[in-house]
């Protein structure tokens, strides 16, 4: 399960479990973009080098 929580500056923060983070290869401070499909789904891609 996805946590969302919001911080004291008003911005949102997502936690990924270790496991989900795991397989798709996410390391500490990685940087990924969101784009919503619909209202019922989200899509997650890791970001490539600049």
């Amino acid at each position: 399960m996805v946590k969302i929580q919001e911080g004291s500056n008003g911005q949102r923060l997502v936690t990924i479990p270790r496991e989900l983070a795991k397989a798709m290869g996410l390391e500490k401070g990685e940087e990924v973009e969101f784009s919503v499909k619909d209202s019922k789904t989200l899509e997650m891609n890791k970001r490539g080098p600049e």
